[in-house]
């Protein structure tokens, strides 16, 4: 899937991210329950990848950027 997204979309899209996953490990920290820690855990590693995934192509949209202006 390819999303193409303004600078100030991809900022505000990595700024919602970091927001839930700051959300979903103060869920982790509170659940008792092993299957529901380890349910939220899956759910936090793959938004930690996404995050990844948006950082790098916000990198690349700057570097790119730069080297026409």
């Amino acid at each position: 899937m390819d999303v193409k997204l303004t600078s100030e979309e991809g900022d505000v899209l990595l700024e919602v991210l970091q927001q839930r996953e700051h959300s979903l490990l103060d869920k982790i920290s509170h659940v008792k329950k092993d299957a529901s820690r380890k349910a939220l855990q899956k759910k936090e590693t793959l938004l930690e990848h996404i995050i990844q995934k948006v950082e790098v192509e916000m990198a690349e949209e700057e570097t790119f950027s730069d080297l026409w202006w």
